[in-house]
């Protein structure tokens, strides 16, 4: 028993490599637990840890909201500078037992050996040292790293938790009194006991397409699919971030799912739906339209779909995807609606000068209203964009395909006037084909978020319009909405 013990302590005090010595000296002492548990969730703004369940030897009381901490080592190394922290502590909102290693809803106790820690949802800013941070990102389960390799290319979900220190600092005890696990560190948490809360749920593996090449894809069905009736189809596509390729770090495969909730935000929707995201390739091929279409094609034929309630979003990257896809009329005919997010539709990608065309509007010149966009000074002439943009969106126009452009003032990487461009242009060519204003208000919308709607929900990439687009109850109805037009 006395060298389990042991090798039990060198164990957890393997934990602090890299930490300090005061770090491993503070948490030398052992908890008396069996194991810990893990359940991950993708929230608005980030793929996280929502609990931590610790099993016990025994039924224990509950203990106090203040009786552990979870503090995150590895975001040092977590790809954003301004995230750069030696640690990252998880705020607590929630204690109790349970009888089994699960969450309940209504986060009250019931006899049981398992004790659940619910953390918060990471959300909201901070300034420290004169430099604007998330709250915290402790607990984060998909990301990109930052080494002295470099940056990797793609997010992957992240496999080892060892530098996630989840501590008891009182003793907990039995309904006699007893002390049934004295204060100390907690069993690290291991990959293969985290549950993922909806990406659970998903259906992956690998397509093999027509040309001998394997995609990665994932999908949803409704829990209560029934084949004798039709259910409209959400295709999501993300950034170039959650694409397949090869890299050190991790294994690659699932982040196009977990990285922003593209393809989750559907599972509670009001209406039962099909959501399908096929994973594009960076790595061992280069994605295509085509590749993508061959999946979604092959969906429509083999499950019970609504031909005329297929729909898709992109963000950036995968934007970009999607505007190869719908300048083909055969693809273009497919789809009910169209939201592309921090993105351009290729070929219609700016009606603007070079020196509006630049990134992070919101600073450069101030702009945080779509009158700002409104400046004929600032537009090229004619001739240099608008006959391309035309022949562009042609089929998307043609099959009067429903468009809610998302784009952020401050898009660090694909310019807001990008985002504007299109929506002007597409109303353009309505207006030039005599339809209403209101016909073109229903066909084109457009949402431009400012930076503070970025920082309340804890985003610091003002990349990411498509994570804001999700989280909008109003815009999940509008999808769900949209129908093909005759």
């Amino acid at each position: 028993m006395k060298k389990c013990l042991a090798l039990l302590l060198l164990g957890i005090l393997s934990i602090f490599s890299g930490m300090g010595m005061a770090v491993a000296e503070e948490n030398a002492s052992i908890a008396n637990a069996v194991k810990t548990y893990g359940v991950s969730k993708v929230c608005n703004a980030y793929h996280q840890l929502i609990a931590l369940i610790v099993e016990y030897p025994e039924k224990v009381e509950t203990p106090s909201v203040d009786a552990y901490a979870v503090i995150d080592y590895d975001t040092v190394e977590y790809r954003e500078a301004f995230n750069v922290r030696d640690q990252s502590e998880a705020p607590i909102v929630a204690v109790y037992t349970n009888d089994k290693p699960e969450v309940r809803e209504n986060r009250q106790s019931v006899p049981g050996r398992f004790v659940v820690v619910e953390l918060a949802e990471i959300k909201g800013t901070v300034e420290e040292d004169g430099v604007l941070k998330p709250t915290t990102i402790a607990g984060n389960c998909t990301w990109r790293r930052t080494t002295e390799a470099g940056t990797d290319g793609a997010d992957w979900k992240r496999q080892d938790f060892s530098k996630l220190v989840f501590k008891q600092k009182e003793d907990v005890k039995n309904a006699a009194g007893e002390v049934v696990s004295p204060a100390g560190v907690l069993p690290p948490l291991l990959f293969e006991d985290l549950v993922n809360l909806e990406v659970d749920e998903f259906v992956s593996d690998f397509f093999t397409l027509s040309n001998g090449n394997q995609m990665y894809y994932s999908y949803w069905l409704p829990k209560n699919y029934d084949e004798n009736r039709q259910y409209p189809m959400v295709v999501s596509l993300t950034g170039g971030g959650g694409t397949y390729r090869i890299q050190p770090n991790g294994d690659p495969r699932g982040a196009h799912i977990t990285r922003d909730r593209g393809a989750m935000a559907w599972l509670s929707a009001k209406e039962d739906v099909i959501v399908l995201s096929p994973q594009q390739c960076n790595d061992p091929f280069k994605s295509t339209g085509d590749d993508v279409m061959e999946i979604v094609n092959y969906f429509i034929c083999h499950y019970s779909i609504d031909p005329d309630r297929v729909t898709c979003i992109g963000s950036s990257a995968g934007g970009l995807t999607w505007s190869n896809i719908l300048t083909k009329p055969e693809y273009a005919k497919v789809f009910a609606a169209y939201v592309p997010c921090n993105t351009h539709f290729n070929g219609a990608q700016t009606m603007y000068k070079e020196e509006y065309n630049v990134t992070r509007m919101e600073e450069a010149y101030g702009f945080n209203s779509y009158e700002d966009y409104l400046n004929p000074e600032m537009e090229m002439d004619d001739s240099e964009y608008y006959e391309e943009a035309k022949q562009a969106l042609k089929a998307l126009v043609d099959n009067k395909i429903n468009v809610w452009i998302w784009h952020g003032y401050n898009d660090e990487t694909a310019s807001c006037g990008k985002g504007v461009s299109m929506y002007r242009i597409l109303r353009r060519i309505y207006q030039e084909e005599g339809l209403s204003e209101d016909e073109i208000n229903d066909l084109v919308k457009l949402t431009l978020i400012d930076t503070e709607r970025f920082h309340e929900m804890g985003i610091l990439s003002y990349h990411m319009a498509s994570k804001v687009a999700v989280s909008d109850s109003d815009f999940i109805d509008w999808m769900l909405a949209q129908t093909r037009a005759d």
